[in-house]
């Protein structure tokens, strides 16, 4: 049926309702148009009255102005059906957060996702994980953060991440993983497993370091680091508990050494203690030359193993030059008066001029002097025996040994004028001397009634001395 004029009418049924079969032509329809079923349009599309589902063999076109659809993971290559390029996808790689999101999926997911590799939280902007959720980045793993097909290597890049009401910290239960940070203000460790840090570590309570024993914790005061003690009392101090050894230094090289420097140690390794396999050396001096060492078997080493040779002794050489090995001697010698007789006045000590060496095996005498200086210490036997020529009888002689001056021995003997006016003294014993700084010299004492001189015998006249024991 058509309405074609104006003046056509068209009267309802008695319930109100106009029931109309065929085609309805008209250039136009005005008003709402309420099917009381659906629709059909053909025998290809059906409009559900109730549902509001559209059924149609096909639909046409790009779908841009649809709303309501999923979202996808991706956007073909091209919108031809036949196209190969219609089964290949592609993603762009940031996803741009401009204004505050929350996710918030349901608590029958097991996480939200998304194909974008990195997200973007654009200045003013925040992305809110609800309590309970997960965001998974790049759930193609088809960024370039990891193996293509990895999955979940994305990137969130933010500036500033909070906990969820932006007023605490945030919560990482399976660790953080990265190759920088850079932390501003406190960074606090509670109950961590591993922490690997280039800068500087502040502790409120020391560090524990491997097993969880005391020797193992690691604390610091104004006085200094503590290891195995939060009380330490210098810089470095180091509590072993109950073992004998608090410090071990390792080295992978021939020694182990450790270096003592204080304001005016020319440099590292000048001064040093350490050891070479089973032996202690000590180093000294600016070129750090070793000086002392003790072996395995307990013998001493200068300059290195030098362990001198069986019955030598450690010699000094004064205060400016190191000690030396030396084969101990004991101090034998014997002297004479000498070729020329001395002049020796009446009623004073004299000391006797001893200018020939007969034995001298340590070079021990000085015939300038006078003095023998022994430098073994111990004790030494010592005896001096004086003739004294043209002494008238009933006058005396004294024979003298001292030692730094002053008499430690000495003997008394009587002139005789029938032995040719020769008269004899003879004093010998033990003396003690330190082997360093101690000597011996001889003296002798008349009182001729002659106000002459009298001299030694330049042959008879002697002195001789060794060590009996050292001390």
């Amino acid at each position: 049926m058509a309405l074609t004029r104006a003046t056509d009418k068209i009267i309802g049924n008695s319930d109100g309702n106009l029931n109309l079969s065929g085609i309805v032509t008209a250039s136009s329809f005005s008003g709402p148009l309420v099917p009381s079923g659906d629709v059909n349009v053909g025998n290809n599309i059906k409009l559900g009255a109730a549902s509001g589902i559209v059924t149609a063999t096909s639909f046409s076109g790009d779908g841009s102005n649809l709303t309501s659809l999923p979202a996808g993971l991706g956007t073909a290559l091209s919108s031809t059906q036949t196209s190969p390029l219609n089964k290949l996808y592609y993603t762009n790689r940031v996803l741009s957060i401009a204004s505050t999101t929350t996710v918030d999926h349901p608590a029958t997911g097991t996480g939200a996702y998304t194909q974008y590799a990195d997200i973007q939280i654009e200045d003013n902007a925040d992305l809110i994980i609800e309590d309970g959720d997960d965001l998974i980045p790049d759930i193609l793993g088809l960024g370039d953060n990891g193996s293509t097909g990895a999955g979940g290597l994305g990137r969130l890049r933010v500036d500033t991440i909070t906990n969820k009401s932006a007023n605490g910290a945030v919560n990482f239960p399976n660790g953080l993983v990265g190759t920088s940070a850079t932390f501003t203000g406190v960074l606090t460790y509670e109950d961590v497993t591993n922490v690997d840090s280039v800068g500087v570590i502040t502790a409120r309570s020391g560090i524990r370091i491997g097993a969880t024993g005391a020797n193992t914790l690691i604390s610091g005061t104004a006085s200094g680091i503590g290891i195995g003690t939060d009380n330490p009392s210098n810089a470095l101090d180091v509590q072993g508990g109950t073992t004998n050894t608090a410090i071990v230094a390792r080295s992978t090289d021939a020694k182990a050494q450790i270096s003592l420097v204080d304001n005016s140690t020319t440099s590292v390794g000048s001064v040093v203690v350490g050891a070479e396999g089973d032996n202690l050396f000590f180093t000294s001096g600016s070129s750090g030359a070793e000086r002392l060492r003790i072996g395995s078997a307990g013998q001493i080493g200068l300059g290195g193993a030098n362990y001198g040779t069986s019955g030598q002794v450690l010699t000094s050489q004064g205060s400016g030059s190191a000690v030396q090995w030396a084969t101990p001697g004991y101090g034998v010698f014997e002297v004479k008066h000498g070729s020329s007789a001395q002049s020796i006045p009446r009623v004073t000590y004299t000391k006797v001029e001893f200018k020939t060496e007969t034995y001298d095996l340590d070079g021990l005498f000085d015939t300038t002097t006078y003095r023998y200086t022994p430098q073994v210490a111990g004790y030494y036997y010592v005896a001096f025996n004086i003739i004294l020529s043209g002494q008238d009888s009933g006058y005396e002689i004294y024979a003298e040994i001292k030692k730094n001056g002053s008499s430690v021995m000495k003997s008394h003997s009587g002139g005789s004028s029938n032995y040719g006016s020769i008269s004899q003294a003879d004093v010998y014993g033990i003396v003690q001397c330190n082997g360093s700084s101690d000597y011996l010299d001889a003296y002798i004492w008349h009182n001729n009634a002659s106000s002459a001189s009298r001299s030694p015998d330049v042959n008879m006249t002697r002195m001789l001395g060794y060590l009996v024991r050292r001390t």
